[in-house]
């Protein structure tokens, strides 16, 4: 059937493709040496887990004419000559966009080009090192994804002087033995980040219960509350001050152990998140004391304007509901719009009513709620009739 395939094909009207390993090794090559004509108009190549010999006949085939976005995945670990290929097409001026998912250490072995026009790169299993060379040899990046073991070697320093202001958005995955300082110093070069993301997939099965997640649109750090104090400080040991500059914030509040939330109560720092004017809390089963108070530590609450409240379960309140909105209230001064969601929790949407919807100060325009009762609509209405 490929000859009547490759009949049918128009390879000329063809923008995007995908091709991937089949049972039959060979059935890839003999597929493009059907079609009689070059992918001439192709914009887009996705490639799973092809053979050298694939390759090489793709190269000729295809990834000789310009391509704008380029993904491949491979885990075969006997296939050698990934890299280079991959390393020819970095050389596309056009290429705009990379995802390059390899076995390990494999995307270290890439030759990146001196200057090259990527905006846009999403990359697993490489070193810091790496991480330096690409951002130093793309000066029109704007998006770097690091999908898994990031400076996974905590004895491994990178000296870095220059800046990189076309970076806005990063994501990192990052292992048990992370070497914070290096983290540090990759978000000190990047001083135009608006997106920020950091996963960290061993600490959220081990130490789920004593710590929580912190998801800033896309930010997302998951590992012992005391780690993330220590991470987070604004003075680092030359007492600098370091600012996030985001607008968005999630917080995912699992059971936080109470002595992890009295140290961070003894702490004394300045706001991280100076900018914040969207923050979602998502929210397990327990809101320890306090909590309100310690978030303002960390977040600028006066420049809040949206508030979303979602609660996944029935929540363990260590201290009154109303007063922690309350002391809320206050320091959001310029809050205008809050959300509250309680997945299907009668009591959770009747607490999020008494304590939340029907003492609502009067600049908030905007309000998304659950109410079970008609008679709670009515009176939060009259009592916002400037709305």
């Amino acid at each position: 059937d490929l000859p009547l395939l490759a009949h049918i094909i128009d390879p000329n009207a063809i923008i995007s493709l995908i091709l991937s390993k089949t049972e039959t090794e060979r059935s890839i090559r003999s597929l493009l040496k059907h079609f009689r004509t070059d992918f001439t108009k192709l914009q887009s190549l996705t490639l799973f887990n092809l053979y050298d010999r694939d390759l090489k006949v793709i190269q000729k085939r295809i990834i000789k004419y310009p391509l704008k976005t380029f993904s491949i995945f491979n885990d075969l670990c006997y296939i050698r000559k990934t890299e280079a290929y991959i390393s020819n097409i970095l050389l596309h001026k056009d290429l705009r966009k990379i995802e390059v998912k390899l076995d390990f250490n494999s995307i270290d072995i890439i030759d990146w080009p001196i200057s090259c026009g990527l905006e846009h790169v999403i990359i697993d299993n490489c070193s810091s090192t790496t991480v330096y060379v690409i951002l130093n040899r793309s000066p029109n990046l704007g998006t770097l994804v690091i999908s898994d073991n990031y400076f996974e070697n905590s004895k491994e320093t990178i000296t870095n002087d220059k800046q990189f202001n076309s970076v806005i958005s990063l994501s990192l995955a990052i292992g048990e033995n992370i070497a914070m300082e290096n983290i540090r110093l990759l978000l000190s070069c990047l001083p135009c980040l608006a997106h920020l993301r950091l996963i960290s997939k061993t600490l959220g099965r081990s130490y789920h219960s004593k710590g929580y997640s912190i998801e800033e649109i896309s930010i997302l750090v998951l590992c012992p509350l005391i780690r993330v104090l220590n991470s987070t400080l604004n003075t680092d040991v030359r007492c600098e001050t370091i600012t996030v500059n985001t607008y968005r914030l999630i917080l995912y509040l699992s059971e936080m152990m109470s002595e992890s939330a009295l140290e961070l109560k003894k702490l004394t720092m300045n706001y991280n998140f100076q900018n914040v004017t969207e923050l979602e809390l998502i929210i397990g089963k327990r809101w320890h004391f306090g909590f309100t108070q310690n978030l303002s530590k960390i977040i600028n609450l006066s420049n809040l304007q949206s508030l979303s409240l979602d609660f996944k379960s029935e929540c363990k309140f260590e201290t009154s509901l109303d007063a922690e909105i309350d002391i809320l209230f206050k320091k959001a001064s310029n809050l205008r719009s809050i959300s509250t969601t309680c997945n299907g929790s009668h009591t959770m949407a009747l607490l999020s009513v008494s304590a939340i919807c029907l003492r609502l100060p009067r600049q908030i325009k905007h309000l998304d709620t659950e109410i079970m009762y008609m008679q709670d609509a009515i009176v939060i209405l009259r009592q916002n009739t400037h709305w």
